[in-house]
């Protein structure tokens, strides 16, 4: 299943979410293994500027949705308690934009 999160997030944060992003990269192993133990097999992220300020978009694939979304907030890799960490300090509020379509096969 497809998961998406919108996140509006503090202009002066941005760049602290883009290093992380940076550091995810380096930690590819241990981003892996936190995937794969949460049912997620395939994520990317985007970072969109409004006049509003940035938004954070995170676009996943998860093999079981409810596993993967309990694990967004009680995962003990410490990866995931990093995320977390920078997530809450540079959230502004969570988006809910209506859905319009999807299809799938």
């Amino acid at each position: 299943m497809i998961m998406v999160q919108f996140a509006r997030i503090h202009a002066d944060k941005a760049d602290t979410l883009l290093g992380w992003m940076d550091e995810l990269a380096e930690r590819e192993q241990e981003a892996h293994e936190t995937m794969a133990a949460d049912s997620i097999t395939h994520e990317v992220a985007y970072l969109l500027e409004t006049k509003e300020g940035p938004v954070f978009i995170s676009v996943m694939f998860a093999t079981d949705p409810e596993l993967a979304e309990r694990m967004r907030f009680a995962s003990k890799h410490p990866i995931a308690e990093k995320y977390r960490v920078i997530m809450k300090d540079a959230l502004v509020e969570i988006l809910h934009p209506k859905q319009i379509f999807e299809a799938h096969l």
